[in-house]
This record gives C-alpha cells, sequence and structure tokens, in this order.
C-alpha cells in the first residue's frame, strides 16, 4: 500500500513539475532575453539570417540619388538560415519520501532547483558564444566608458542592423569599482528604479540599465580570463539560442536507498552567433 501511495503521489506531481519548472525560469536572470530565442518542437532549430548586402542596401540607396523608379543593386531580399542541433543537457534533483508528501509545494521547489541548472547552462552556452567573438574586438586597458559602448554599436549599425542593440556584461564591467561602466555614469545616467518603462520582470531578468538605446544585461555567466571579463554588444537577431519545448523534460526514477526518488530529465537548447560581418563585439575589459 505504501509503493501504491507513493506511486499516486507521484504522479501528481510529475503533473505540475514541467509547468512550474517553466515558470520558475522565464523569471530567473537567463541572458536568452538578450538574443534571438527561437522555441523548437523537434531538436534543430532554423534562424532566419538576412544577408550584408541587403541590409546596409536600402541606407545606401537612398542616399545614392536613385530617382522613382530605378533599378536598385543588392535590393533582393535573400534570406539564408543557420542550423543549430540542441544539445542535450541533464538535470536532477533528489526528493525525499516526506518530500513528496508537500504537493504543490514539492513541485515548486523541485521547479526551482531544475530551473536554476537550465538557466544556469543557458547563460553559460551565450556566454561562451560572446567570448568566442574573434572578427570585431574592442580591447579596454582602462575603464569601460560610454565611448566603448558608442564605438560597438557603431559597428553594429555600420553593418546595417537598424533594430534592438543588447549588451551582456559581468557584473564587475558593470559594478566595478575602479574599471566599472558605471563609474562613467555616476550623476549622468538614469538608474533603474527611476527609468522609464522598468518593470520588476526586467530586473529580475538580469536587465540593469538602458543607455544609448541599448538594454544592458548582467551575469556572472560572462567569462572571466584573467583580469579580464569578456562581455559583448551585439544586435539582438545576431546571436541566436534554439530551445526545445519545453525547457526541461522530467521523469521520476527510484532512489537506489529506497527513501524517495530522483527526479531526472534534460533541457536542449544550443547558442550560436549568428553572423560574423559586425552584427557582435567583444568587449574585453579589465576588472579588479
Amino acid at each position: 500500500m505504501a509503493n501504491e501511495s507513493t506511486s499516486s503521489t507521484l504522479a501528481g506531481l510529475m503533473k505540475t513539475l514541467v509547468a512550474d519548472t517553466q515558470a520558475e525560469f522565464l523569471t530567473l536572470p537567463n541572458l536568452m532575453n538578450a538574443v534571438y530565442a527561437v522555441e523548437s518542437d523537434s531538436l534543430t532549430v532554423q534562424f532566419p539570417v538576412i544577408g550584408t548586402e541587403m541590409r546596409v542596401a536600402a541606407a545606401a540607396a537612398e542616399g545614392a540619388g536613385n530617382g522613382e523608379g530605378a533599378d536598385l543593386a543588392n535590393t533582393a531580399i535573400n534570406i539564408d538560415a543557420v542550423t543549430a542541433t540542441l544539445v542535450g543537457y541533464g538535470v536532477k534533483a533528489q526528493v525525499s519520501a516526506l518530500a513528496l508528501k508537500g504537493g504543490s509545494a514539492t513541485s515548486q521547489s523541485v521547479g526551482k532547483v531544475l530551473a536554476g541548472q537550465i538557466s544556469n547552462a543557458v547563460n553559460d552556452a551565450i556566454g561562451d558564444v560572446i567570448a568566442a567573438i574573434n572578427h570585431d574586438t574592442i580591447v579596454i586597458s582602462g575603464a569601460l566608458t560610454m565611448a566603448h559602448i558608442s564605438d560597438g554599436v557603431g559597428i553594429i549599425r555600420d553593418a546595417g542592423y537598424h533594430g534592438q542593440i543588447n549588451a551582456c556584461l559581468h557584473p564587475k564591467q558593470y559594478y566595478d569599482a575602479d574599471y566599472g561602466l558605471v563609474q562613467s555614469l555616476i550623476g549622468a545616467a538614469a538608474t533603474p528604479s527611476s527609468a522609464v518603462g522598468v518593470t520588476d520582470e526586467m530586473l529580475r531578468n538580469g536587465w540593469v540599465n538602458k543607455l544609448m538605446g541599448v538594454d544592458i544585461y548582467l551575469s556572472n555567466k560572462i567569462t572571466e580570463s584573467g583580469s579580464y571579463a569578456k562581455g559583448g554588444i551585439f544586435a539582438q537577431e545576431a546571436i541566436g539560442l534554439g530551445y526545445h519545448n519545453p525547457i526541461v523534460n522530467v521523469r521520476a526514477a527510484e532512489n537506489p536507498n529506497g527513501l524517495g526518488v530522483n527526479i531526472i530529465g534534460e533541457g536542449y537548447f544550443k547558442a550560436v552567433e549568428l553572423d560574423d560581418a559586425g552584427g557582435s563585439v567583444l568587449l574585453q575589459s579589465l576588472i579588479s
């Protein structure tokens, strides 16, 4: 009878656990909010990519003095695709027999554990992509300043990106007392609490400020290398994250010690750079 009761309790837990994990994941500071995130029901994702010639053609054509009805060069909309194969990441939480009796509270607690594991892995993957940018780099031997953000924006705009630009920085690149960006903003920029349109959800998701139209996100998963941190500034559509729906699949397995169960599962996702021609810029700056 005890086993039947445990099985029944576990079945109820599993029904709500995926939803609780998904809901918790969306509240965590995920860098996926800063990139081009595409959901998939399969283990591959295709990201549409507009070529550089098409991105820059419209602005160049108008300024070239072409009259109405004239043939314009490089204006055919050719959309390529970058295909990403999702990678599986395992997650696990041990639940005691006593905890199984906790009902919805147990589901929420286990969901927080699994969501945290997936969130850390997602941020690691995006941080690795940013750290690997090698076509446009700004190496900063002093403090990170607004001038460096402006230089990054210029590179991205020159590459033909006219949409949202985001920056993902290590917290030390933003708050460091000697080299942090915030030092150049004291007395000159709105703080998150007073900025227009800021919501609690944005702050939970890692957003800290909007500067020159650039949304700034922080994550301690941004790569540290010696005395430098490797953050980045990029057009939102220049870095992609493909992920499987739901973000995590879970199942239960008996704990070998017989005192509970192991909730195990996996999340599937892949972070990729979608454009290596000016859409993203490495910001490598000093940290204390």
